[in-house]
C-alpha cells in the first residue's frame, strides 16, 4: 500500500506494524469475547468446552436451541476447524472433533448470519478494509447447490 510517498506491506490482516504478542491475544477467541463483553460490545451467546466436556456441551445446546458455530477456541484463523449450522448433538460431536484437530478446546457460539468485514485503523484513520461476502448462487431449477456454487466460484476469478 502506498500513500504520499510512504509504503507498507499488508498480508491478509497483518501489517508491518502488527505486534506478535497482540496477535497471539487476538487469536484467543474466548479472551476476545470477554474483552468485547467488558467493553459493552454485543457478542453472540457462547461457551468454551473441552472434548472431555461433550456431555455438558450437548446439554447447553439442548437448553439453548438454535443454530451454532463450533470453532477452535484459539490459534486458528481463516475458517480452519470451523463448522456452521450446528443444531443437533450429532452435528456438535462431528464439529468438535474437527475443531480438536487444531486445539483442545472449542467454542460453541450462537450463529449470527452476515458478512465478514475487517477494518484496519491506525490512530483513528482507516487504512484498509476487507468485505467477505461469500459465494452467492441463484438456482436454475436443474443444477445442484454444489454445481451452482462451483460455477459461482469460477466466475469470481
Amino acid at each position: 500500500m502506498r500513500l504520499d510517498g510512504r509504503r507498507t506491506r499488508i498480508h491478509v490482516e497483518n501489517v508491518e506494524l502488527t505486534n506478535v504478542v497482540v496477535a497471539i491475544f487476538c487469536s484467543d477467541k474466548v479472551y476476545c469475547s470477554g474483552v468485547a463483553e467488558t467493553l459493552g460490545v454485543p457478542t453472540p451467546r457462547h461457551r468454551a468446552f473441552g472434548l472431555g466436556e461433550m456431555r455438558e456441551a450437548k446439554q447447553w445446546l439442548r437448553e439453548k436451541p438454535g443454530l451454532y458455530v463450533v470453532k477452535p477456541a484459539r490459534d486458528t484463523s481463516s475458517g480452519r476447524g470451523v463448522s456452521t449450522q450446528v443444531r443437533t448433538a450429532g452435528q456438535l460431536e462431528r464439529a468438535a472433533v474437527l475443531a480438536s484437530l487444531y486445539q483442545d478446546e472449542f467454542l460453541l457460539e450462537e450463529m449470527v448470519a452476515g458478512e465478514t468485514c475487517r477494518l484496519l485503523y491506525l490512530k483513528g484513520n482507516l487504512l484498509h478494509g476487507v468485505r467477505r461476502r461469500g459465494v452467492r448462487v441463484r438456482g436454475d431449477g436443474r443444477s445442484t447447490l454444489g454445481q451452482l456454487a462451483k460455477q459461482a466460484g469460477s466466475r469470481k476469478r
